[in-house]
């Protein structure tokens, strides 16, 4: 770690190079948040000096399906994305889990006094969502005028991620049922969507074509867009602020629809309250913001009924898991169990909300698609 610090680590070398260390501390701050991985702050302490220190972060992947969808390394995102290089945290060495050989990690710059990440339990409000689109707007432009030549047909393999976890809801369904306390509701409507939620031709259609169909031009897709993904800037008082710090934990990125990662922020960042009045204007808003990048709305390459459709597509397909991230998230939130049995609440009554607007969809504008994948 401090040979990757002195050699890749430009503020590290600025500040320090090869001032002689004490020591190094590493502690777990993800305390489970990282879901399937350990994250470790690492403080390195120098020698002749008692008040100065640095701290860098390791990221140690639990789930190898994360290091190998891509074959990549995570810092591509910012060859891609040339010019908005500060949404991105600075990966300094990515060492590759292979599996029963040798353990993976990230070494990362520590983004701790940047920003912080969002709890699952906790909601946005509308001026974090729309600075989510301005960003995500401005990473789809420069994306769309990249020379597709650098990335197009690269970053395919992430497209069939998804399809990994569906093995885990019928499961994770069942342990819902037995918590939720609103048994009646949801029964229904996981007994009348059994075979769809888990339907791996619709997902992989989802990721790999839908959006051919709809005749949109792809972007480089996020795929992983959720609170612990997201650093919103704080105040000098540690208070969450409006404005986007960075994006990280780009292993999963892939090409395809420029509405997955919209549709994922909303349904795993917002209860239904939020994502609802969102989706009323948040593609009108998303256009506009798109042709401000561009400079003229004749070179935005979509139309708003091909990103509504879109999007569609992919909430579709993010709605179902919204059970098993209440179910797996609530036990790394350390409050006593009065509060976490009121954030358990939150997230059934967020995941009641999606699965009630899957079900309008599917019987509605989408019903072709019921009847073709629930089978």
């Amino acid at each position: 770690m401090l040979g990757v610090c002195r050699e890749n680590d430009e503020i590290y070398q600025y500040l320090y190079g090869f001032k002689p260390v004490k020591d190094v501390e590493a502690y777990d701050i993800s305390h489970g948040k990282g879901f399937i991985s350990i994250v470790l702050k690492c403080t390195v302490k120098f020698v002749d000096s008692k008040e100065d220190s640095y701290t860098t972060i390791l990221k140690i992947p639990g789930f190898d399906s994360y290091i190998e969808a891509q074959g990549k390394s995570s810092y591509d995102g910012e060859i891609i994305t040339e010019g908005i290089k500060e949404q991105f945290v600075r990966i300094h060495n990515c060492e590759y889990w292979i599996l029963d050989i040798k353990e993976g990690c990230i070494h990362m710059e520590d983004l701790t006094k940047r920003g912080r990440t969002v709890s699952y339990f906790e909601n946005l409000n509308m001026s974090q969502i729309k600075c989510f689109v301005r960003e995500l707007a401005k990473m789809h432009k420069n994306i769309l005028t990249t020379d597709p030549n650098i990335w197009k047909g690269k970053y395919l393999k992430g497209q069939n991620a998804i399809v990994d976890y569906l093995d885990y809801l019928p499961t994770g369904c069942e342990s819902f049922l037995d918590k939720c306390k609103r048994k009646d509701q949801f029964k229904p409507l996981f007994d009348k969507y059994s075979k769809f939620m888990i339907s791996r031709d619709y997902y992989l259609y989802v990721q790999k074509q839908a959006y051919k169909d709809l005749g949109l031009a792809p972007v480089i897709v996020h795929g992983d867009i959720y609170g612990s993904n997201l650093l919103y800037t704080i105040n000098e008082t540690n208070e969450l602020q409006n404005e986007i710090a960075a994006i990280i934990d780009w292993q999963q990125m892939r090409e395809g629809s420029p509405m997955e990662d919209l549709a994922r922020f909303l349904t795993h960042c917002c209860d239904g309250v939020i994502r609802r009045q969102a989706e009323a204007f948040i593609f009108e808003y998303y256009f506009e913001c798109l042709k401000e990048e561009f400079g003229d709305a004749t070179k935005v390459p979509y139309t708003l009924k091909q990103l509504k459709t879109a999007y569609n597509y992919s909430f579709l397909s993010q709605a179902f898991f919204t059970v098993l991230m209440v179910g797996n998230l609530i036990n790394a939130e350390n409050f006593n169990d009065e509060i976490k049995e009121a954030f358990f609440d939150f997230g059934v009554l967020k995941t009641l909300h999606n699965l009630e607007d899957v079900d309008r969809i599917l019987q509605g504008e989408l019903k072709e698609f019921f009847e073709k994948y629930n089978h």
